[in-house]
């Protein structure tokens, strides 16, 4: 059984671009002009007038220890702590492609062919204009940071060098279930749930941008509203 929630119910936006669960299981939606909290009343906003314009525009969000952290179109950071809005800051004068957290680091794919990594002890850049061209996304998978591009799918070893890597799963991958030891993965507007090379279509002609699962086994699927 699905239940479905729109700007009727208080979203920003019917456009999502990402949703997560913070440390005290509260879900947060991104959307391209705002943040979206859900309450027990509904959803609180969060906006300002930066979101507004385009270089400001939200590109995508994370959890970073206790912050709901944000990168906008123009390269700038920002954070919500403690239900506060934070000024946006620069990491960066690329346009960010994607971004992942991982255990130790958060990776930035970068519009110019680098990967921006931001480790607690620095930041560096590397190019991977000689492993592949494209950035299809990057996730994190069992500890391990992992970039999909044209050519496949890549790992960045304890050098920072890109490595080939082998993945258990055949479509896009959007979430692994730990506990269900299953891959949510994306293919043609379809979400797949595919475990021992299985795989069960769950959702149809809908578009899912991100998948989240809270402390009482529910999942929450973000959509293009169809």
């Amino acid at each position: 059984e699905f239940k479905t929630y729109n700007t009727f119910d208080g979203l920003v936006s019917n456009t999502i671009i990402g949703m997560l669960l913070d440390s005290k299981d509260q879900l947060w939606v991104c959307h391209p002009h705002g943040i979206s909290k859900f309450e027990a009343n509904g959803f609180k906003k969060y906006l300002t007038p930066e979101f507004q314009t385009n270089e400001g525009k939200l590109r995508r969000f994370f959890l970073w220890n206790d912050s709901i952290c944000f990168v906008t179109l123009d390269g700038k950071w920002g954070s919500i702590y403690n239900d506060k809005l934070n000024p946006r800051w620069a990491i960066t004068n690329r346009t960010t492609l994607t971004v992942t957290p991982s255990q130790k680091s958060i990776v930035l794919a970068l519009d110019d062919s680098s990967l921006l990594i931001k480790e607690k002890h620095g930041t560096s850049i590397i190019s991977h204009k000689k492993d592949f061209y494209s950035v299809r996304g990057v996730f994190d998978l069992k500890g391990q940071t992992i970039i999909e591009s044209e050519r496949g799918f890549f790992t960045l070893d304890q050098n920072k060098q890109l490595r080939p890597i082998q993945v258990p799963f055949k479509n896009r991958f959007m979430k692994y279930d730990s506990v269900g030891n299953f891959y949510w993965t994306e293919s043609n507007n379809n979400l797949i749930k595919e475990a021992n090379h299985i795989a069960d279509t769950i959702l149809k002609a809908s578009t899912v941008y991100e998948v989240v699962q809270d402390m009482q086994g529910n999942w929450w699927f973000a959509t293009n509203g169809a």
